[in-house]
């Protein structure tokens, strides 16, 4: 039996405060870890003051993408400095089925028309290869390597 639900209407949805706590189940969530920049597991407290300091800043773009009204993964445009970065996760039931490049495009198409930037970078591990694929597959491109760290980049006006 699929776990996909069968009519497939993706969408994005800005995130709410009731879906907080499946950010952090993902994030917590011991792959999504282990392929993270951080690989810490985040206590509820620290999840609080993260999201607290993303809200903040009113620039930043926080959604939850769902599969026919189902929450299956999270994208994140966050401003810091003066470049956007990406976060991204798929809930692991959901992996190995396309949904993040459906997720992550739908991600660019809606912050190409919001954030005043020209590009968008995404920091992965070397040994993230899915990740590195993916975002490749979407248009990213390697821009800057920097010990175990690739910084891709992607230009905005491509949308």
């Amino acid at each position: 039996m699929s776990l996909l639900p069968s009519k497939n209407k993706y969408k994005l949805v800005k995130l709410k405060q009731k879906q907080e706590n499946i950010l952090l189940r993902w994030r917590n969530e011991k792959i999504t870890r282990l392929t993270s920049l951080n690989k810490n597991v985040v206590s509820i407290a620290q999840h609080k003051n993260w999201l607290k300091k993303i809200k903040k800043n009113k620039l930043n773009q926080v959604f939850i993408f769902y599969n026919d009204n189902i929450p299956i993964g999270t994208s994140a445009a966050v401003k810091k400095e003066n470049n956007y970065f990406l976060n991204y996760s798929i809930d692991k039931n959901y992996r190995g089925k396309g949904l993040a490049i459906k997720m992550l495009n739908l991600l660019l198409k809606r912050i190409s028309k919001k954030i005043k930037s020209r590009f968008f970078y995404a920091k992965v591990l070397k040994n993230n290869k899915k990740s590195l694929y993916i975002l490749k597959k979407i248009g990213f491109y390697k821009f800057n390597i920097k010990n175990d760290l690739i910084i891709m980049k992607y230009n905005l006006a491509n949308n």
